[in-house]
């Protein structure tokens, strides 16, 4: 899993990474979130992640579109 994780976090990573460092994780126990968003280690609400990408001119529906389409993408690519 974690050499998946590691695959997946390089082949994203040009994706708005002018405003976003990736880090992919492994998700070990079903209820651990899918997706976290974090700044300087703090760990950031809906409302709060829907701002910041607002910041950037990024809608966050979109956004996370585009981002469960790049990892289903490299998950085919893998397998």
């Amino acid at each position: 899993m974690s050499k998946f994780c590691e695959h997946i976090t390089k082949n994203i990573l040009p994706i708005d990474s002018g405003f976003i460092k990736w880090t992919i994780m492994p998700r070990l126990e079903p209820e651990e979130k899918e997706v976290e968003y974090r700044i300087d280690g703090k760990l950031l609400k809906e409302h709060q992640v829907i701002k910041y990408l607002a910041f950037f001119d990024r809608d966050y529906k979109l956004f996370q579109d585009a981002l469960t389409q790049s990892i289903m993408q490299q998950t085919r690519t893998l397998f």
